[in-house]
């Protein structure tokens, strides 16, 4: 399908309309077998459907761009195929969708790939020439812009997209595609058209008058554009092109076309159909057409016998060379008869194309065989069969050669290479043939030996053609059929007869002899695996069973291997040599058939691998491979691991040789120290604990192979056994163990000694807990060693790891004999006479004997504190929830009373032990024992009182504790409790509180202000209220304050607050607003009755008493005296007045007045104050407004909205509420009712629990007095609740909390601010919610919100940290309840904002991930039960860890990230040291955490994980740095290594890392670097380190350091040349002076010598082996010269001028250093080429331009001193000097003039004068010619007309012969009319001229004379042509030297001529 479509683009007022031709094809038939496949592939769902599209910019003017791509939508733009229309296809995409996927070396299995391939070369080629046959026969497009359609092959450089290149002219060519202008125009296909090529004309000229003559012709002329014509060409296509022959054809049909055509027209026809020589050729009567080569003789042309009359002619003729007729066909080929057409051959120039066949001279006979004759032939040269006796070999030797071997080779020449090479190729046993036979040749020319070696004359080893001598130039030797293999893989010629390898080295070839044929060429096949196995084995036989050839098998590796690889013999393995087969294994063990026959006893004679000669570079590939597989080794590796340490134990001096890993060397113990090749003891020894594991027989990743350093000695066995693997082998020998580092002893004060100790400790525990019947006594001498090593080690050390490792958790590591315990539950001596077990221990005797002092340093005391015994109560306590048998009872109450008896037993106890010491009551029942705190139990001090109360609620203490430790502990008498007063008639009635009391009380926690509106929203919210309306009541109402239901109520009849929601109060919201307080009976009841309007009689009162309800008139909508029903909720709140303050009124709740104006101001401001997240986490309303109503107002429809509150949902996040009961709701109600959605959920808790996270915007309206202006305040908050199924969840199902009816739901909340990007957090003072906003600061960043349990002041939240009490009785669930809220609920909604926030990324900005992290420094402390559960969670287990911290892009887990601590990130390497840990352990990137989230981390418990993955300096070298220094860039590198030395050699002189900066080459340095002492700072200071010596200190500057640091003292000369280096290229050469003059004073010293002469002459020496360094002194600009730096050959010692910057004298400043000047070629004096080659560089320099005045100075001081040390111009003939001229401009001597005495010539002549400071003598000397003299010489010349050739004569006599050929006087005007005539010229004039002229400025003195005599003057009026002038110049030949001669003596006979 085609079509045309206009797209018009509009952009505000410009439009534009593109039009476009688009075709496209679904193609359904004739599609590839495997397109077909492919379009029928369910998996690839691709179609084959293809389009094309062009622009048209204009009617049939297309647009070119280049092509793009689309796959219904355009790629992106730099994918572009190079057509020129845009290409659709459906094509397979890559995984970015944004480039095609092609077939490649990774997918070229790819159906995709494929797919695309073969839909653009089968289906898009269709479509483009449908687009371009539719655009012809469619749209009718012009030519241009059809062929601009067309491809351009060399735009598409894209291989993919070649490929449309072959069908698309496939189809193209078949169609009627090419455009003629014949008859009116029409387009014709391939076959019909004569194509306008542009290499038909040899002029192109000719081109339009042969186009045009063609077209007249009606011929179908088609002319390309160059892109379309490249397209034929490219393909090979076949066209008929316009050729002269062509012409001719037209014009022979069309003779009256060149009737009409113009003369031009016709001549350049006429030389174009002349060009190709096709015309008829006169010659002395015969006519013959030339044709190719050859021409036939035709009918009518002269007989054969007149050949013969013409070469006799052609030999008569003498002085004319054969080559005049080259081109002719005059030699007759075959024919020997006069009858018959013959075959004539022409004279071809430039070598003979024929050979006779054979000669007839009786001098000389050859006959050419016939073999020869065809080659030559087949070749296209010709054969003269007979020699006719007309054809003179002596005159047609260039054209016809001879039949022998020297003119084989000249027709071969002629012939050239390709020909012969063909031939041969086509015919190869023709090789053998040609070369036996030029084989004979003799005195060979270059030439020859060059075109020779072209021919491929050889045969070849390895190929059926024959080969070239260029190609091959190596003959095998001649005994090589000896070997059984005659194959080799290189090619070689084989010269079987003795001429033709005679032949072969006479043209260059070389004959190698047999050894090196077996070396270079027989031994390196077999390395290639060129041979096949059944070759080498017998080649191996041969060569071995001669053993001359011993030293040549040893460098190759020609020994198969069992595993197919061939090694060298001295690699080879003895297979019977066990030891080094286990270690290097079969691949170095010879193949089977190796042991047939002698062959490996050969093997062996020749040199086998010895178990000594395994390189330490292949142990370290052993044990590196050895560590690939640790994780799988199987037996075969332990055996080779084993075999591997005997050998190094044997062999133990290898590990000290040095192994090179991409350049750099280390020892192979360093190689081998971190890879894992060791194995372990796979068994117990046999004194072994038996329950103990071992590790080699289990460990957690099953390894057996280990490295160096994780393995130890069998001596340790007893103390890390189980921990640690043990090196399988005993008794090692002391060097091997030194180098490992394995001691026989463990260290104390090693790290991970004590650690795998301790560790060894905890798996004994561990296993002891789990057996029934431990041995007591085998574990008790293990745990004794075990102390013993404890406590000679290092006790901080220990400490670390059995206190601080939070990975044992409270490690009970003490054994008490029976067992193990922690060390708080034993003492070394026994505090009470009663077994403490099993709740404490006491030390064995024997342990606390010999490890007293240990245990006390890890804090064991020596007897059990009060702390501890209390500790034990609990325990008790814990013991007896549940039933226990009357042995434990008793032994408990025992235990117990005991305990107490010790802990009073030295009077009353203190506060904190009173109030956590547990006492027994007498409760206790059921088989338990009752413990509660002293604190809630009495004591009896009346026995009678315990019958008189039964009741439950008083704890008694225990009667078996004493009244006196019962008082010690600090319990009450009971009697003081029932009995408050002394007297006996007390009141029994229980507590009360009056309303009044309940009303103060709650005013006194709702503090004045905001905590009235709180309350009042709580309870609409509450209620499912969705608004609050506040409204101020200003009305004092006194004019209706007479009926009212009670006279006293009218004080409460003025100013009121009014509170309206739009919910309705069920029975039971009102019943619990009035039941405030149980009432006494005895209290005055209060004013106040409850009127139900639903009763009529009820509203009978209403109507009797309207003054009551009068101020409710209209206030939002109410309307008492109509309405049965309000839609919604009113209070009114009157406000106190002064009357009852100031009145005898008991105001027993305040004497605050609200009725004046500024109170009730305050009042709403203080809700304004809170209004910004007043409503943020309420349930249900989110709207607020407060009205005022002024004073004087009618009713309530006159109330203003004075402020307001809305709360809008801006996004609900993915996290959202879905239960079904909640669709009525509207969206952001729904969302924010965790409560309500809790409590369905807990109803069905098979649910997920509910959790929600929405953006809301809170728009906070104000405008409080007419004064200020009507403000508006948006805030955006991000809001996340749920609810949890924790342990908030068990507890709230718990009777207490069913009791309470708590809710395990919480609420966070973030506030959002406008960024750049979008909505990021902003940190706020944390507020605690309970749904309302409540007066306790979190500390926090975020608001929480939960239904937290209160204490009566509601500023504090109940906790174990206050440890508050409440009356009697410690509130220990609300302490728990609040715990768990906010470790469980709070922690989740907190983690799951954090994770909304960090997975929208379209809504929210990018933000510091630490911004709302909450730090323990600013955290209050009833809040870190919070920050410590965030902590660990984030720090937890890795699959359960939140991914909240930002990191490259990426939101990741804890356990993704590496942390740096203080000592790297506050030093200069921190960008360093980061950028290295995030190279090398890439799967991990560094995190910086703000300090005080690393201590909250820390003190929260949870820093294991934050310790283990962050890196101090320690741990970044020695795990980090050092172990992957070699794939570290330097510019990471480098300030690694400088920081390194920096704390080693400043104040904190770390030495640490000393091993690894002597043993690891870390220091960058360049190739030969050394590091120098400061004395050498000025000799290479710039090219090598020197250490500044200033900024150390001095006695730093030990041996270690100086060892570390490699300085040096003695310095090499080619460091001393590169600081010269560098010194030339600084950019201030003056302030270089003082090092100049060290480096020169070092290089005299190194480089040169003196002695004296037997004269006394001081002569320099270069000291030998310094000469290559004096030859690159010499060429190197290294001298000082003020400014600069010059060589030494720009100096001179003597030379005074100043010619700077090009010559100069040596300074004085270092003429001291002679020696070294001389040395390197500094002269005595300059010589005369120093001066010409400045004068060639000023010319170089300058060109044509004038020299400036300073450049011209020097100029003129170096010719006076050229020509001062020239003797004469001889001495400068040869050479080219450059002088000023007078313009400054410097010229060639030879080019300039002296102006001596002519001055004249200087106005008007052309010369080009030299500069006037230039003397007449230095003028001479440069070669100037004067100006005179150069004029004189114009005269006296040939003037340009004629050359001197051939013999001259004398002018005198030549003139003399003139005159004697013309007698008679008139003769000589006749001549010069004759002249003058043959100018063409019509008139001319002879006149006779008398005058004498002046004689001043002429050329030369000697023409004074002739310009003072008469002369004849002739003149005629046309000017002479050259021609006519050099038929002149004939008659009178001027030589220079014959002028200057006889020029005085010419007399009248000066013969002058101007033109």
């Amino acid at each position: 399908m085609s079509m045309e479509m206009e797209i018009e683009l509009t952009e505000k007022t410009h439009k534009a309309v593109k039009r476009w031709i688009v075709v496209h094809q679904v193609k359904k038939s004739g599609l590839s077998t495997e397109l077909k496949k492919l379009s029928e592939d369910n998996d690839l769902g691709l179609m084959p459907w293809v389009g094309t599209a062009v622009e048209m910019v204009e009617a049939n003017t297309i647009h070119i761009s280049d092509g793009r791509i689309f796959c219904f939508l355009p790629l992106p733009p730099s994918q572009t195929t190079g057509l020129p229309v845009h290409i659709h296809g459906y094509f397979g995409l890559g995984d970015n969708r944004r480039s095609i996927k092609w077939p490649d070396a990774e997918s070229k299995n790819d159906k995709t790939a494929r797919w695309n391939q073969l839909l653009t070369c089968d289906a898009i080629p269709e479509a483009y020439a449908h687009l371009i046959m539719t655009a012809i026969t469619v749209f009718k497009w012009k030519p241009d812009c059809v062929y601009r359609a067309w491809p351009d092959i060399q735009k598409v450089t894209s291989e993919e997209w070649q490929q449309v290149f072959k069908k698309l002219f496939s189809l193209l060519l078949v169609k009627e595609v090419f455009y003629s202008k014949v008859l009116g125009g029409k387009w014709l296909k391939l076959g019909d058209a004569a194509f306008d090529h542009p290499t038909s004309y040899k002029n192109k000229g000719n081109q339009e008058a042969v186009v045009k003559t063609m077209l007249d012709c009606c011929a179908p002329v088609v002319t390309l554009p160059p892109h379309v014509m490249k397209c034929l060409e490219h393909f090979r296509v076949h066209i008929k092109k316009i050729t002269p022959h062509l012409v001719r054809l037209y014009l022979r049909k069309n003779t009256r076309t060149l009737e009409s055509m113009d003369r031009k027209t016709k001549l350049q026809l006429l030389a174009y159909i002349i060009e190709d020589g096709s015309i008829a050729i006169q010659l002395d009567h015969i006519k013959c057409t030339k044709h190719s080569h050859l021409a036939s003789r035709q009918k009518g042309e002269p007989p054969i016998n007149w050949l013969g009359d013409f070469w006799s002619w052609f030999e008569r003729q003498r002085g004319v060379d054969t080559s005049t007729l080259e081109g002719l066909p005059l030699i007759p080929l075959d024919a020997d008869t006069y009858s018959g057409p013959i075959t004539l051959l022409k004279l071809k120039k430039n070598g003979p194309s024929a050979i006779f066949k054979k000669t007839s001279s009786w001098q000389y006979q050859a006959v050419l065989n016939d073999e020869i004759a065809s080659i030559i032939e087949n070749i296209g040269c010709y054969i003269v069969r007979n020699q006719q006796s007309y054809l003179s070999q002596s005159s047609l030797g260039k054209y016809i050669a001879s039949p022998d071997v020297d003119g084989v080779l000249k027709v071969l020449k002629f012939a050239g290479p390709l020909k012969i090479t063909q031939l041969i190729k086509n015919y190869p046993q023709l090789s053998k043939q040609l070369s036996k036979y030029l084989s004979k040749l003799t005195n060979l020319s270059a030439d020859d030996f060059t075109f020779l070696k072209q021919l491929p004359l050889f045969q070849c080893t390895n190929d059926n053609y024959p080969v070239s001598l260029n190609q091959c130039n190596t003959v095998t030797p001649n005994n090589y059929l000896e070997l059984p293999c005659r194959r080799v893989k290189q090619s070689l010629l084989v010269c079987d007869e003795h001429s033709v390898l005679q032949f072969a080295l006479s043209l260059g070839a070389i004959q190698i002899p047999f050894h090196k044929y077996l070396e270079q060429y027989i031994l390196p096949g077999l390395e290639s695996g060129y041979y096949s196995e059944t070759e080498s084995k017998g080649i191996m036989e041969w060569i071995t069973n001669h053993s001359e050839y011993d030293d040549i098998v040893k460098r190759h590796r020609c020994i198969l291997t069992k595993c197919g690889s061939l090694v060298k013999p001295c690699d080879a393995i003895d297979p019977n040599s066990i030891q080094l087969v286990l270690l290097l294994g079969d691949q170095c063990v010879p193949a089977e058939h190796y042991y047939e026959g002698r062959l490996l006893k050969h093997i062996r004679r020749i040199g086998m691998k010895a178990e000594d000669s395994i390189s330490s570079t292949e142990l370290y590939n052993i044990a590196k491979r050895l560590d690939s597989c640790k994780n799988s080794a199987d037996e075969n590796n332990v055996r080779k691991g084993g075999a591997l340490l005997k050998y190094l134990e044997k062999y133990s001096w290898k590990l000290k040789e040095q192994v090179d890993v991409q350049r750099v060397r280390k020892s192979l113990s360093q190689r081998i120290m971190s890879l894992a090749w060791i194995p372990c003891l796979d068994h117990k020894p046999s004194w072994y604990m038996n329950s103990i594991e071992w590790f080699g027989v289990q460990n957690d990743n099953n390894l057996k192979l280990f490295t160096p350093k994780a393995v130890t000695i069998f001596e340790n066995s007893m103390l890390i056994g189980g921990v640690m693997p043990i090196v399988k082998m005993t008794h090692l020998n002391q060097h091997l163990k030194n180098t490992f580092s394995w001691t026989n002893t463990l260290d104390g004060k090693n790290y991970e000694h004590v650690r795998c100790v301790v560790r060894q400790l905890k798996m004994i525990v561990s296993t002891t807990k789990k057996q029934q019947q431990p041995n007591l006594r085998q574990i008790q001498d293990t745990v004794i060693e075990i102390y013993k090593f404890l406590a000679t080690s290092d006790i901080e050390l220990v400490k670390l790891f059995i206190y601080d490792d939070s990975a044992l958790g409270n490690f009970e590591w003490v054994w008490h004999g029976k067992g193990f315990t922690n060390q708080d539950k034993v003492a070394l001596t026994p505090s009470l006479d009663v077994d403490l077990q099993p709740y404490l221990c006491i030390l064995p005797v024997e342990l606390a004997s010999e490890f007293r002092t240990f245990f006390q340093a890890m804090g064991i005391h020596d007897k059990f504190s009060s702390t501890v015994l209390t500790d034990v109560l609990r325990s008790i306590k814990d013991s007896n929830l549940d039933k226990v048998s009357p042995e434990k009872y008793h032994a408990d109450l025992n235990l117990a009373c005991a305990i107490l008896k010790a802990i009073s037993s030295s009077g009353p106890v203190d506060d904190e032990l009173h109030h956590n010491v547990l006492v027994p009551t007498n409760q206790s029942q059921d088989g338990n024992l009752k413990m509660v705190p002293a604190s809630n139990c009495f004591y009896t001090d009346r026995d009678w009182l315990t019958e008189k109360l039964a009741d439950d609620n008083y704890s008694i203490i225990h009667e078996d504790v004493p009244n006196v430790t019962a008082r010690n502990l600090g319990l009450r008498p009971l009697s003081q409790h029932v009995a408050p007063t002394d007297d006996l008639g007390y009141d029994l009635a229980g507590p009360h509180e009056t309303v009044i009391n309940a009303i103060k009380r709650n005013l006194e926690i709702y503090k004045e202000g905001v905590g009235i509106f709180k309350e009042l929203i709580q309870n609409a919210d509450d209620a499912g209220a969705s608004e609050v309306k506040f409204l101020i009541d200003q009305r004092s109402n006194q004019q209706v304050q007479e009926r009212l239901l009670d006279p006293e109520m009218k004080h409460c009849h003025g100013p009121a607050l009014w509170a309206y929601n739009n919910a309705l109060f069920t029975d039971d919201d009102i019943k619990n607003i009035c039941d405030i307080a149980a009432a006494s009976k005895k209290e005055k009841p209060q004013p106040g009755v409850k009127l139900d309007l639903r009763n009529q009689r009820h509203r009978q009162t209403v109507a009797t008493y309207p003054h009551q309800f009068q101020p409710y008139y209209r206030v939002f909508g109410c309307d008492i005296t109509k309405d049965n029903y309000y839609e919604g909720t009113l209070f009114r709140l009157p406000l106190r007045t002064a009357y009852q303050v100031s009145h005898d009124i008991d105001n027993l709740i305040s004497d605050k007045i609200y009725q004046d104006k500024t109170a009730l101001q305050k009042l709403v401001l203080s809700l304004e104050k809170s209004a910004r997240t007043l409503l943020l986490f309420t349930q249900n309303v989110k709207k607020l407004s407060v009205l005022e109503l002024k004073s004087g107002s009618h009713d309530g429809k006159d109330a203003v909205e004075i402020f307001s509150i809305n709360v809008n949902l801006v996004q609900q996040l993915p996290r959202c509420i879905t239960h079904e009961s909640a669709l009525h709701l509207a969206p952001l109600q729904k969302q924010a009712n965790i409560l309500k959605a809790t409590s369905q959920w807990m109803e069905q808790s098979k649910q997920s629990p509910p959790e929600s996270t929405h953006l809301v915007a809170i728009k906070i309206t104000s405008k409080l007095s007419k004064s200020t202006k009507k403000s508006t305040l948006k805030q955006h908050w991000l809001v996340s609740s749920c609810a949890s199924n924790g342990v908030s969840f068990m507890r709230a199902n718990q009777p207490e909390g069913r009791r309470q009816g708590v809710l395990p739901c919480a609420g966070v909340a973030a506030l959002m601010k406008q960024s750049e990007d979008g909505l990021i957090p902003d940190p706020v003072k944390g507020q605690l919610f309970s749904f309302l906003p409540l007066a306790v600061p979190t500390g926090l960043p975020i608001h929480f919100n939960a239904s937290f349990a209160l204490q009566p002041n509601r500023r504090h939240i109940w906790s174990k940290a206050t440890q508050i009490h409440d009356g009697s009785e410690w509130r220990e669930f609300e302490a728990e309840w609040n715990h768990d809220l906010m470790t469980d609920v709070l922690c989740k909604a907190f983690i799951n904002l954090l994770t909304d926030l960090a997975g929208i990324h379209d809504l929210f900005g990018k933000y510091d991930f630490q911004i709302l992290w909450p730090k323990l420094d600013k955290c209050e402390s009833d809040f870190h039960p919070f920050l410590m559960a965030f902590y660990q969670k984030v720090c937890g287990p890795a699959d359960l860890q939140p991914a909240v911290i930002y990191n490259e892009s990426k939101w990741v887990t804890l356990t993704r990230c590496l942390f740096v601590d203080e000592d790297i990130s506050q030093s200069r390497i921190r960008n360093e040291a980061i950028t290295l840990l995030n190279q090398q352990l890439y799967q991990k990137k560094v995190v910086t955490f703000n300090e005080a989230i690393t201590r909250s981390i820390r003190k929260s418990g949870a820093a294991d994980l934050l310790d283990k993955n962050t890196y101090d300096i320690r741990k970044l070298y020695t795990e980090v740095f050092f172990d992957c220094i070699d794939d570290i860039s330097c510019d990471i590198r480098n300030p690694l290594v400088t920081h390194l030395l920096d704390i080693r050699m400043g104040a904190q002189q770390i030495r640490l890392f000393d091993d690894l900066l002597k043993n690891i080459e870390c220091i960058p340095v360049s190739p030969g670097w050394r590091l120098y002492g400061c004395k050498a700072v000025n000799i290479v200071g710039s090219v090598a380190a020197v250490l500044d010596e200033h900024l150390l200190d001095r006695t730093l500057l030990t041996d270690d350091v100086m060892d570390i640091l490699g300085i040096k003292t003695e310095v090499p000369v080619s460091e001393v040349v590169s600081q010269l280096e560098e010194l030339i290229q600084c950019q201030n050469p003056k302030e270089t002076l003082d090092v100049c003059k060290s480096v020169y004073q070092l290089l005299e010293t190194k480089l040169c010598r003196s002695s004296r002469s037997d004269t006394g002459k001081e002569i320099f020496h270069i000291i030998e082996g310094q000469e290559d360094t004096v030859n690159k002194l010499k060429v190197l600009k290294m001298f000082w010269v003020y400014d600069t730096f010059v060589s030494a050959d720009k100096m001179s010692f003597q030379w005074t001028e100043n010619t700077m910057p090009y010559l100069y004298k040596v300074p004085r400043e270092i003429i001291q250093y002679k020696k070294l000047l001389s040395t390197c070629g500094v002269r005595e004096e300059f010589e005369v080429n120093d001066y010409i080659n400045v004068l060639e560089e000023l010319r170089h320099n300058r060109r044509e331009h004038p020299l400036e005045p300073p450049e011209c100075k020097i100029a003129l001081i170096l010719l006076r001193e050229l020509c001062e040390k020239t003797i004469s111009n001889v001495d400068l003939e040869d050479k080219d000097v450059y002088v000023p001229d007078n313009n400054n401009v410097l010229r060639s001597s030879k080019d300039l003039t002296f102006n001596d005495d002519a001055p004249w010539l200087q106005q008007s002549s052309h010369y080009t004068f030299a500069h006037g400071d230039v003397p007449w003598s230095h003028a001479e000397k440069l070669g100037i010619v004067a100006a005179r003299y150069k004029k004189a010489q114009e005269f006296s010349s040939l003037m340009g007309f004629a050359h001197e050739f051939g013999q001259t004569e004398e002018l005198t006599n030549r003139l003399k012969d003139i005159l004697k050929a013309y007698p008679g006087g008139s003769e000589i005007f006749k001549e010069l009319l004759q002249n003058a005539d043959d100018a063409k010229a019509t008139e001319i004039h002879i006149i006779y001229d008398q005058r004498s002229h002046p004689s001043e400025m002429i050329v030369g003195d000697s023409w004074a004379t002739m310009q003072k005599r008469p002369a004849i003057c002739v003149y005629n009026n046309r000017v002479f042509s050259d021609e006519i002038l050099r038929v002149f110049n004939r008659s009178v030949l001027v030589v220079k030297e014959v002028m200057q001669k006889q020029l005085d003596n010419m007399a009248l006979v000066s013969i002058q001529y101007i033109t």
